[in-house]
């Protein structure tokens, strides 16, 4: 008598992970350092560092992965997903986000004095672009609760 061949392992379905998408930029749900400097004067230093650089809106907008439209909106301070692209910004500019926020007389926000907010700051300094963007996202998120 021949044994039966053994049951085959049960295959479990490939578990499905869903992109988590940021909610859109909202002044009143955002954080501080958002809320410092208004879209105008982020966008005027956008407008300078670009011009520095010799670059068009054009250039920007490829460099950034954006149309030209959303950097003429960037610098007129008609901004809308600036702040989600505020660090691919600073990167192609070979600036810092706190430079085009604060401009170049300020680092940090005048009121961070803090021992712990000054330490979210070095952090989020020290972290990659990829990995800044993940904690304004969990910080915007942590803002509303």
């Amino acid at each position: 008598m021949t044994k039966p061949p053994p049951p085959k392992p049960r295959q479990s379905k490939p578990r499905v992970v869903k992109p988590v998408v940021p909610p859109p930029f909202d002044a009143a749900t955002s954080f501080d350092l958002v809320s410092a400097a208004s879209p105008a004067e982020i966008g005027e230093r956008i407008r300078v560092a670009r011009n520095a650089r010799g670059w068009t809106q054009d250039q920007l907008a490829a460099a950034v992965g954006v149309s030209r439209s959303a950097v003429a909106q960037w610098e007129t301070g008609r901004a809308g997903q600036i702040t989600g692209n505020l660090t691919r910004i600073a990167t192609v500019l070979e600036t810092h986000v706190e430079q085009l926020m604060f401009g170049a007389d300020q680092n940090a926000p005048p009121n961070t004095g803090r021992g712990d907010e000054l330490a979210i700051i070095r952090l989020y300094r020290a972290c990659t672009p990829e990995d800044r963007q993940i904690l304004l996202r969990t910080a915007r998120r942590l803002a509303r609760t």
